[in-house]
Formats: structure tokens, sequence, C-alpha cells
């Protein structure tokens, strides 16, 4: 774009100059001989520099691992929820678990909702898949609940536990032998951890190992270290062992730290990230224990630094256990590193 000139240089053109200096007036009286020309040059330069920053509102949260309590902070009943061996939050903020006859419930936050999908048979965990329909285990088979609540098989293990869907959008399925990767559209199963007597199955913050917990097998919890295509790269390592030998539910916190579900002793463990010691994080009063757990979803009331656990031998309800931490898979990230 041309600048335009300013006022007193179009008036200088105007009167015929185009150097910049004043025309001579032929004055008798004036005897000054003052030839001053103007060669004052404006020499300012801009030297600001824009410091402006960007502070984008939306930089995602960050968690301390220094802040996380040593022992539960408190545990409430979850109203009219209901679970046996799974629980799993649905896109409308509603917990969804079975009841003693083999429903599936969905409740939200204030106890409102009921029976979603009737008579699905006996179920062990659920897991909802990243195009939202849910995988329930359901003895023999991984069944696929659409959101309206239509029915099919997804895979047939032939016996299955544990479930829990991988950073890579695979299922992942522990049948108390082995550990298969499940594609939820194809259906195509791969055994990606052989023996171990794996019975659930969870994944750290970062997608780089994942972490079976066993049956029968001496209380033994192993991590598996993974490549960028979600493959194991050498064998399952042992981490630590609790006290009793049956286990029931398996999850990690944003720091690393490993949350076991134990039946023999009916007890919550907690294997430290940076320690691998096994503490008692929470002893259930009697009939409830929680058999299994996920953390709330983070949405419509559900506290994301909360475990809700199914409690099968209280008339399958579900309780609600303040940890003070975020899962795994939180949209945040850690700051530190895990006392524990």
């Amino acid at each position: 774009m041309r600048r335009a000139l300013p006022i007193a240089t179009l008036l200088l053109v105007a009167c015929g100059v185009t150097d910049g200096t004043l025309p001579k007036t032929t004055d008798p009286s004036d005897t000054d001989t003052d030839t001053d020309s103007d060669t004052d040059t404006n020499t300012d330069t801009d030297t600001d520099t824009d410091t402006d920053t960007d502070t984008d509102t939306n930089t995602l949260p960050t968690f301390d691992c220094l802040t996380i309590p040593e022992q539960i902070i408190a545990t409430r009943a979850v109203t009219n929820a209901k679970g046996y061996h799974g629980l799993a939050f649905d896109a409308n903020d509603q917990i969804v678990g079975a009841d003693n006859s083999n429903n599936l419930i969905a409740v939200a936050y204030d106890g409102t909702g009921g029976v979603w999908v009737p008579n699905i048979g006996g179920n062990e965990q659920i897991a909802y898949l990243d195009n939202g329909d849910l995988a329930v285990a359901t003895n023999s088979n991984i069944t696929r609940i659409t959101p309206a609540g239509g029915e099919s098989q997804l895979a047939n293990l032939g016996g299955v536990y544990g479930l829990a869907v991988g950073p890579d959008g695979m299922l992942y399925a522990a049948d108390w032998d082995k550990i298969e990767r499940i594609d939820p559209t194809t259906g195509q199963r791969t055994t990606v951890v052989p023996g171990n007597s794996p019975k659930v199955v969870a994944f750290n913050h970062e997608g780089t190992h994942m972490y079976f917990g066993t049956i029968s097998n001496g209380g033994k919890v192993y991590s598996v270290e993974l490549d960028a295509n979600y493959d194991p790269v050498a064998p399952p390592v042992l981490v630590a062992s609790t006290p009793g030998s049956w286990h029931d539910g398996l999850g990690l916190d944003i720091c690393g730290n490993i949350y076991v579900a134990e039946f023999n002793n009916r007890s919550l463990y907690r294997i430290g990230a940076t320690t691998h010691n096994v503490q008692v994080l929470y002893d259930y009063p009697p009939a409830q224990y929680g058999h299994g757990l996920v953390w709330g979803s983070g949405s419509g009331g559900w506290d994301d630094h909360m475990l809700y656990v199914p409690q099968p031998y209280n008339s399958n309800t579900v309780g609600e256990v303040d940890i003070g931490v975020p899962p795994a898979g939180w949209e945040g990230s850690p700051i530190g590193t895990s006392p524990f």
C-alpha cells in the first residue's frame, strides 16, 4: 500500500516547492540573511519488540504426585447403583453395572435411572470401546452392547474375567490362562501374554507397560513392556506379590502406583510406583469387599480422584472410595515422583 503524503508536503508541492525549502520573498525591510534550511531528519526507529505470549487458558491440568494421601480419605454408598464384578461409565454420565438378576443397570450420580439391558446373563468385567459400544464378559463370550441396547457376540474365548481397553483402542481380555488382544472392528484375536494365570489387566499412563494381576499364583502382579505397536518386547516381569492370591480388580493411577482388589483378605492394596512396596490401603468391612475397581469419569458428579467398586456380597451395591489421585489415562499430566 502506498503511504499518503502529509498535508504539509502537499502544501509545499502546491507552492512549487519540491526540495522541502520555502521560497524567498523580496521584502525591502527584511535584512535577515538567514539561509537556515531545515535538515532535521527523523532518525527515530521503533525498537519496541512484541513480548506478548499466548496465555491459553485451556492448558491441561497437572497433578502433583507428592500430594497423594497415605490412606483413603472417605467412603460412601452410591445411591441405587449396582455392580457385580465390573463397572463402567457411559457417555451419558451414568455408572453401568449388573444387579442380582443379571440386568445391566445405568444410574446417574443423583441415583436416577434403572434397568438398561435386561437378562444379559452372568457377567464379569465390562469396558466401553472407543466407538461407544460396551464390551461385557459373559461366561464364555464377550458380548457387544450398542448404546441403543442391541446385543451381538464380539468374541468367544471359552471363559474370560478381566477386560480393559488399551491405549491403542484394542480390547484386552484375561481368561485365567492368557491375555488376548481383540480388534473390536474385525474380531481378530492375538495372544499377547501366554501363561502366568492372568485375571485382570490394566495399562500405565504413558502406555509403555501393561500390567496384570493373577489367580492362584502367589498374588503375583506382573508388568509387560510394550513397543510402539503395543506388542510385548520381553516376557512379563514380576513387580510385587500381594498377601492372598485371588485378584479381582487392577488399576494404575497417573503417578504409576498400582491398585489391586484381592479376594482372600478382602483388601484393597497399593503397590508403590517407586518402591514396589505393598500397602494395605483399605480393609473392607464385612460384605463390602470391592470385587473390581474403576475410577470416576470426572463428569456428571463422578469424581476422577475416587474409585468406584462393585460389591457382590452386599446385594450388588456400589461403593465410592476416595483415594485422592486420578487414574492413568487422565487428561492431565503428573508432576514429580510418587513417594510410594
